[in-house]
């Protein structure tokens, strides 16, 4: 018999917000600037994974180039805010089991800087008791490392956590670390 929960964690990009078009247009400016061209299908194909790990789909590897793009992509992110897509019925749940008392993070592999960005642009900023970005761990999902750590944080155990994820490696870190995970597609933002 599984407990009752005791925490919610829930990913950040393509679960609570819909960030995929707003990081594609920010990344694809950015790397014009070095005459290097991303396409959206090749974009799709690498969402999810650490600045470096993307880069070297794009044979970019060296650290000089990698922290340029990291640093130009924070200033020119917040011109494409307009292209989120905020998962209001996640969203609302979430309201909810705060108003209940719930301890709740956002647990993604993104950098702090940009996680709260979007927090306070879609006005959840207050909502969390914690954020874990990818600047907490050494490694990305689907290693389960990031939600273990969240868990930690809050002391509680895995069969009391409940995670909202929306890519099959995130789905596996969550339930390699033997949380209890909702699976967000689509559909859980209306359209």
């Amino acid at each position: 018999m599984r407990s009752a929960i005791s925490l919610i964690l829930t990913d950040l990009d393509g679960t609570l917000v819909d960030t995929r078009a707003a990081n594609y247009h920010a990344y694809r400016q950015v790397l014009a600037e070095l005459d290097i061209r991303l396409t959206e299908e090749h974009y799709n194909q690498i969402f999810g994974l650490r600045l470096e790990e993307f880069l070297s789909t794009l044979n970019i590897v060296d650290r000089t180039t990698i922290e340029y793009v990291r640093k130009r992509k924070a200033v020119v992110y917040p011109e494409h805010f307009d292209k989120f897509i905020l998962n209001r019925p996640l969203l609302g749940f979430l309201q909810g089991a705060r108003r209940m008392g719930m301890p709740l993070a956002v647990v993604s592999t993104a950098r702090r800087e940009n996680i709260r960005n979007v927090l306070m642009h879609i006005e959840a900023a207050e909502l969390f008791d914690l954020i874990v970005s990818g600047e907490d761990v050494m490694k990305s999902k689907p290693d389960p490392e990031c939600y273990l750590f969240a868990m930690r944080h809050f002391g509680v155990k895995p069969d009391r956590t409940l995670v909202f994820e929306d890519t099959p490696i995130g789905i596996q870190a969550a339930l390699d670390a033997g949380a209890n995970c909702i699976s967000i597609d689509p559909a859980f933002y209306g359209l």
